[in-house]
């Protein structure tokens, strides 16, 4: 039952509500109003909010300003309050990180999810937060310093983080994309791959593989990365081979271990090799 709305308005005031008990961040409302959780927007701990719960105080961010996409200092920043949709229509945006917001096939649901409320609620299948990941997007949260992806993971698995501010990437204008296999275009994904890399040709250098497998493993294949850096880009096989060596993901109702373990290698090699394509064309 929600008791009250708070409105801060400053992010600072924002912050100290939000380690009050009995609190969630309001953003979009999606995850809210599902009845799941109520840590929407911001990685405020997570309240059960149901029906004859305990009186909830929800803390609205619209004030704040935090619904910005934009490029500052070579970097991609997007505020915690800004939609998937935003992302969508925004200019400049990286293609990759435009696909991972339109997997919501809704646009009502886009208009609605933020990117705060996705990061703070941390859907198991979410395909933006394995694009942040490749692109080494960092998390801003009041009075901390940033966080990459893997280490917000880490942090929000042990408790409370605090306010989500923005996520910022530097290296969102290099070579990134992402695949997902899903059964239907609102049904729950099993899995998701996006690679990165700031150069595959003539040689692979700095290159990024992120596997999900939509059941709560988000990982970097650091193995499969090692051997294919410094290299020429191998042949779609050797990769294949790399990535499964590297992925042990959890079945589900869709898809075994092994056909994850599978597709996984063919995303990645496929990815690699169009994103090579590109690069060596232009």
């Amino acid at each position: 039952m929600v008791s009250e709305i708070l409105r801060p308005k400053t992010i600072g005031e924002a912050a100290r509500l939000v380690v009050r008990p009995g609190t969630a961040v309001l953003g979009g409302g999606t995850w809210l109003n599902s009845g799941i959780a109520a840590s929407d927007a911001a990685g405020a701990a997570p309240v059960t909010a149901r029906s004859g719960s305990t009186p909830l105080a929800l803390i609205s961010l619209e004030s704040l300003g935090l619904d910005f996409v934009e490029w500052r200092n070579a970097a991609l920043r997007i505020g915690a309050m800004a939609t998937f949709q935003q992302i969508l229509d925004a200019p400049g945006v990286p293609e990759a990180l435009r696909n991972a917001v339109a997997a919501t096939s809704s646009r009502t649901l886009r208009t609605m999810v933020t990117v705060g409320g996705e990061l703070g609620h941390c859907p198991a299948d979410s395909v933006l937060i394995p694009v942040f990941a490749a692109l080494d997007a960092r998390v801003r949260i009041a009075g901390r310093s940033p966080l990459g992806i893997e280490e917000y993971r880490s942090a929000r698995a042990l408790g409370p983080v605090g306010l989500i501010v923005e996520v910022s990437a530097s290296d969102a204008d290099g070579p990134c994309a992402v695949a997902s296999l899903f059964r239907t275009s609102h049904g729950r994904r099993s899995l998701v791959i996006a690679v990165s890399a700031a150069r595959l040709h003539p040689e692979v250098s700095r290159v990024r593989i992120v596997a999900s497998d939509c059941r709560g493993q988000v990982l970097r294949l650091a193995d499969a990365e090692e051997a294919l850096e410094g290299s020429p880009l191998p042949a779609k096989d050797r990769i294949e081979k790399l990535v499964r060596a590297a992925f042990w993901p959890t079945s589900d109702i869709h898809a075994s271990t092994e056909y994850k373990r599978y597709l996984a290698g063919v995303y990645a090699a496929d990815l690699l090799h169009a994103l090579a394509g590109r690069q060596a064309s232009s």
